[in-house]
């Protein structure tokens, strides 16, 4: 059986803001190409590349060519956790980011490929292959423009972007590309930009540590816990947060996984617990129709005080006063 591609769902909801942004309802494109609606608040999630294609193919013929995929890439880049704006400790520059974003996107989506190439005083930020669409290639495009600009600012543009789909007269209309010389490229997409600004550091604040014995991510291999917790969370809604199977899915081994953690300080079983207790803090917020003890029961707790103990760890507080408190004042818990 082949491969079935996934991609991230915060993709979805960059197009789902887009298009709101233009005035257009996407809930009926959303019910044409079979995409359930609470996927645009489960942004750790993922869904079949196959759908979104098809969502995208639907939405971009409410606007111009292109000006839909721009908005939602450049939003996508500036709203999403990565490498150019997360909070790590310590200082890292743009070259390290872009290289953990490549790293990044090669352990959950293997079928996108990134490089970056340095020749000279010239550097190369390259998504290799061509993309499904032209529409998705825009996305693409404006996508690794706006992460860019997370650390060189919001004004930044490349030297040259090259296109392997897009059509290039059409990108050189679009308002993101004026002054940009567009070339044609066979197999892949090209943002070309001076080497010397791979250099750029970025400033980033230590990222808060939560109380009452829970884990926090470690520092040293951001990289790989945001991909591990990636799977986790996607996986804690199923109730089947066991090693072996997260393990299996990562494509690893259960003690290779152990093992890597261990160098890293950190415990397979208290990030188990933090992703639970993330995932029980989302719903506990956005999901009132859930019942405290359906929300415990769909995260493979076996009974509601179970739930409640290991929730209170992490909190504080029991799931019923954090729903009441987040009801009441979304800031006082955020």
């Amino acid at each position: 059986m082949e491969r079935i591609g996934v991609i991230r769902n915060t993709y979805l909801s960059a197009y789902l803001h887009a298009l709101r942004q233009n005035a257009v309802d996407p809930s009926p494109l959303m019910g044409q190409t079979g995409i359930p609606e609470d996927f645009e608040y489960l942004t750790d999630y993922m869904l079949p590349a196959s759908l979104l294609h098809r969502f995208i193919q639907s939405a971009v013929k409410n606007s111009a060519p292109g000006a839909i995929s721009t908005a939602a890439g450049l939003y996508n880049a500036a709203h999403q956790p990565n490498p150019f704006s997360d909070t790590v400790k310590g200082r890292r520059s743009l070259g390290d980011a872009i290289d953990r974003h490549n790293a990044n996107i090669a352990a959950y989506s293997p079928e996108n490929q990134f490089d970056l190439q340095v020749d000279g005083m010239v550097s190369r930020w390259r998504k290799l292959g061509r993309s499904p669409t032209m529409e998705t290639e825009t996305f693409s495009i404006a996508n690794l423009i706006g992460h860019v600009r997370c650390v060189l600012g919001g004004e930044w543009l490349p030297d040259t972007v090259g296109v392997a789909v897009a059509d290039t007269a059409m990108l050189r209309e679009l308002p993101l590309f004026s002054g940009v010389a567009v070339r044609k490229l066979h197999r892949h997409t090209c943002l070309t930009f001076p080497a010397r600004l791979l250099d750029a550091p970025i400033g980033i604040p230590d990222r808060s540590q939560l109380e009452g014995g829970c884990v926090t991510s470690s520092t040293e291999d951001p990289g790989f816990l945001w991909t591990l917790r990636t799977v986790m969370k996607s996986y804690a809604r199923t109730g089947d947060l066991n090693v072996d199977t997260i393990a299996a899915v990562s494509g690893t081994s259960k003690r290779t996984l152990q093992r890597y953690l261990h160098r890293l300080g950190v415990s397979y079983t208290g990030l188990a617990d933090q992703v639970r207790f993330e995932v029980a803090s989302e719903l506990l917020a956005t999901a009132p129709e859930l019942s405290i003890t359906q929300v415990g029961l769909e995260l493979g707790y076996r009974d509601p005080g179970s739930f409640s103990r290991a929730f209170r760890r992490c909190a504080g507080m029991a799931p019923i006063t954090y729903r009441r408190r987040f009801a009441a004042n979304p800031q006082s818990v955020a």
